[in-house]
């Protein structure tokens, strides 16, 4: 779990207990990206200083700097795909770069921002269909793209459909839907994974202390995790309803200060994709 505000990025338990805090021997950015590889590692992107950092899971040991160079501006959000490579969602220049972990090579933009069709992207994740979603800060829609060529689809949730309002975390559960974190209406809106229609609100704040939701995580249930950063918490929600469980990592925790990215490690995934077991 990454928060954001004091940059601390720590690893905790499925308890909610801290376990350690990743290494820091650099100067980090914002680390608002986080990923698992196909080598077992985490991968983690640096949105202030466009690089990509590894550390080794078990121990929070820092690795290595796994790139630092062109193609990556204002890299919000990463996610490794089924070739095993990263793919970068770059805010600054509307635009998707891979990066080839083993090499530390900029690949090419899969996305390029000449192509005009994302505007500010953060969130980003392989479907079941096997194509890229890229949350559209810009007007408040889900881009879909080609899982092999990056080519453009269509928009698979449109502009504010069922009230979308700024999306961040987006994540595909366990009915195969689509799920997206409103964060401008703290709000969890689920949308079908088919045609990408509008079905609900799946999760709102009445009831807990869902407070400007910014991102989410899957265990491996398929419970909810979703960071709320007004509050400085991590909340769980039932996979199955949406109904609030618990305060996973309550507000006043140290070292949490606007908690922006959670992964979860431990579920039994194909290393190629965290997503992959959602739709086996």
């Amino acid at each position: 779990m990454y928060s954001h505000l004091n940059v601390n990025l720590f690893r905790y338990d499925e308890n909610g207990d801290r376990v350690f805090q990743f290494a820091e021997p650099e100067s980090f950015g914002d680390l608002l990206g986080l990923a698992r590889g196909a080598d077992g590692s985490l991968y983690a992107s640096s949105a202030g200083f466009n690089r990509i950092h590894r550390f080794d899971i078990s121990s929070g040991t820092y690795l290595n700097r796994i790139y630092d160079g062109p193609g990556l501006s204002g890299a919000t959000r990463i996610t490794v795909g089924p070739d095993n490579l990263i793919y970068a969602s770059n805010r600054l220049d509307n635009s998707i770069a891979r990066i080839d972990p083993d090499t530390g090579t900029f690949v090419d933009y899969f996305v390029p921002s000449s192509s005009g069709i994302l505007d500010t992207p953060r969130s980003l994740v392989f479907g079941p269909d096997g194509n890229l979603y890229v949350g559209n800060d810009g007007d408040d829609s889900i881009k879909r793209f080609d899982g092999v060529t990056g080519d453009f689809i269509d928009t698979f949730v449109s502009s504010g459909s069922g009230g979308l309002d700024f999306p961040g975390g987006i994540i595909f559960g366990k009915d195969k839907n689509l799920y997206v974190c409103s964060r401008n209406t703290n709000s969890i809106l689920r949308y079908s994974g088919r045609d990408g229609s509008f079905i609900d609100i799946f999760i709102d704040s009445a009831g807990n202390s869902l407070d400007i939701p910014v991102y989410m995580a899957i265990d491996a249930r398929g419970d909810f995790f979703v960071c709320s950063v007004n509050n400085d918490s991590i909340l769980q929600f039932d996979w199955a309803t949406g109904d609030f469980v618990k305060t996973f990592i309550p507000s006043g925790t140290p070292g949490i200060n606007g908690p922006s990215t959670i992964l979860y490690l431990d579920s039994p995934l194909p290393a190629s994709n965290e997503n992959w077991n959602l739709y086996e």
